[in-house]
């Protein structure tokens, strides 16, 4: 049995003892008690909608099933087993697996090539960077400091927003090894710890731009704060997982 948000209700302890899943018991689960209330706020949520569970509703995985984690587990268990849930829900609707997801990840630095540049730039600047990147052997010199003779994944980072002029610069490269220093005569920028609104896309410049519209319209709905920092990576030659920023 599957609850309103994703629970696998079988799986639980009290299941058939002093619980018979969300929906018999009117959204007053025996955990419910363990985390400070008297009705889940989910169940409520989706019942005041109209939805069966919470997989009807586009703004999922919204901020407050984010926010609504068993105290037991760490942050880190709770968002994996939150893409989990997710993941049950979308299918039980027959819906999409490359819609979006959430993610939690450390602080980050990235080394690479930086060029400053703006939303109101021409749309191919970034693609002719990228193709500078590769024609010039900067591929090669990073590699070769790094260590490796293979790139990937590859990253492409947007940071240092100037939210008054749509300026924003840009980085092409590599994730820097934890511990390590940036090495001299690269460019480096680094992301706080922060949770991550992520879309897996096929490697297409148009759909890609499209994720980062797609991620901000679905926050809003969603009830976070969106970005404006993210990156793309390119674990291949034929996907991208773009990650914004989320609060």
């Amino acid at each position: 049995m599957l609850s309103v948000c994703g629970l696998v209700c079988n799986e639980c302890e009290a299941f058939g003892e002093s619980c018979g899943g969300c929906i018999q018991v009117a959204g007053r689960p025996s955990w419910a008690k363990d985390v400070g209330i008297e009705v889940c706020e989910l169940f409520e949520c989706a019942a005041n909608r109209g939805f069966g569970t919470c997989g009807e509703c586009d703004a999922v995985p919204c901020k407050r099933i984010v926010e609504l984690k068993d105290p037991r587990i760490t942050q880190e268990a709770h968002i994996d087993d939150l893409r989990a849930r997710v993941d049950r829900l979308r299918s039980h609707q027959n819906r999409s697996d490359s819609e979006i997801q959430v993610h939690q990840l450390d602080e980050i630095t990235f080394i690479g090539f930086a060029l400053r540049t703006s939303t109101s730039a021409p749309k191919d600047v970034i693609p002719r960077f990228w193709d500078e990147f590769w024609r010039t052997g900067k591929a090669q010199v990073l590699g070769k400091a790094l260590g490796v003779s293979c790139l990937e994944p590859l990253y492409g980072v947007c940071a240092h927003h100037d939210l008054s002029s749509g300026a924003f610069t840009y980085l092409a490269g590599a994730r820097l090894p934890q511990g390590s220093s940036v090495p001299s005569g690269f460019d480096s920028v680094t992301l706080g710890p922060s949770l991550y609104g992520v879309v897996h896309v096929p490697m297409d410049v148009p759909q890609i731009q499209a994720c980062w519209r797609q991620i901000h319209v679905w926050g809003g709905k969603a009830r976070f704060e969106v970005g404006p920092d993210g990156f793309e990576a390119y674990p291949d030659e034929n996907t991208c997982d773009v990650y914004v920023q989320i609060r």
